[in-house]
């Protein structure tokens, strides 16, 4: 949405719009509209799911104008958008193991902090299905 603007441009959803500026600022005034825009959905009572990819987390303190220092966390992509994972009581990540499965890391650790409130362990392989027998088989309903 921010590319190519001018000095301000305005983006509708729904009935609700919203003014983005160019440069810096755009950034913050992205980050508030998602904000806004996923407390309004969460508002609807309904399942809301956002998909974001991981990368390597910038080190805010080491790296400089000239020169990046990453830590050995994982963050969203883009960074700044990492304040909306909050909102979500479930965060998983997806991964491909040595072995070729896609597995899913569902609770935290030091790289990067999934969380979910479904009774399983940490790293599952990615079915849904047996995912939801498990938490079952847990003693969960």
């Amino acid at each position: 949405m921010m590319k190519d603007t001018n000095n301000l441009r305005q983006s509708k959803i729904g009935i609700q719009k919203y003014f983005i500026a160019q440069g810096w600022d755009a950034i913050n005034y992205t980050q508030v509209m998602l904000y806004q825009l996923i407390r309004r959905l969460f508002a609807l009572d309904i399942d809301v799911y956002c998909v974001f990819h991981t990368r390597p987390e910038k080190d805010r303190v080491k790296s400089t104008k000239d020169t990046t220092v990453y830590t050995d966390k994982l963050t969203v992509e883009p960074q700044n958008l990492a304040s909306l994972l909050p909102m979500f009581n479930e965060k998983w990540r997806t991964y491909i193991d040595e072995s070729d499965k896609y597995m899913l890391q569902t609770k935290a650790d030091y790289y990067f902090s999934a969380s979910t409130a479904l009774n399983i362990e940490k790293e599952m392989e990615q079915n849904i299905q047996k995912m939801l027998e498990k938490h079952s088989a847990n003693g969960s309903k």
